[in-house]
């Protein structure tokens, strides 16, 4: 996963659709400082006081550059394993009395894990991340769950 130091103190732009609760924040509202952070990268965005904003998933090569992932402070890792574990409850009760075994465990945004989903077909999981931010993580929350 991205260092957790990173800080991207965020433009006028970024913090107007911010305030609207828009979970994704395009390239165009990110001001140029945004190009000194590694892809990739779990990032702590601040307003122009250094108030803490959110915790945002930085992906440059996307029209999407950053996905928000965590409005509380600070981020650990266990957040997302708590995150997931409720996921996976609400959906097993829900799917349990389904005529079939195939669903959407996992459906991005939707279930505030941007970028990653999970199918389930029987006793199959397929996890599908859309953003290298998952890459170094998915091992170990697959394993959790």
């Amino acid at each position: 996963m991205g260092d957790l130091g990173l800080r991207y103190q965020a433009s006028k732009t970024f913090v107007s659709v911010f305030s609207k609760k828009h979970p994704w924040i395009y390239g165009n509202a990110l001001s140029g400082a945004i190009s000194a952070l590694p892809p990739a990268s779990l990032v702590r965005v601040v307003d122009g006081e250094n108030k803490f904003l959110t915790h945002a998933i930085y992906e440059p090569h996307a029209s999407v550059a950053m996905r928000l992932l965590f409005t509380t402070d600070p981020f650990d890792v266990g957040q997302l394993r708590r995150r997931l574990a409720s996921v996976i409850s609400s959906k097993s009760k829900k799917n349990a009395l389904s005529p079939t075994s195939c669903y959407r465990l996992l459906n991005g945004e939707g279930d505030r894990f941007p970028g990653l989903t999970c199918d389930v077909y029987g006793k199959t999981a397929i996890w599908q991340p859309y953003l290298k931010f998952w890459d170094a993580l998915l091992p170990e929350l697959v394993e959790e769950a």
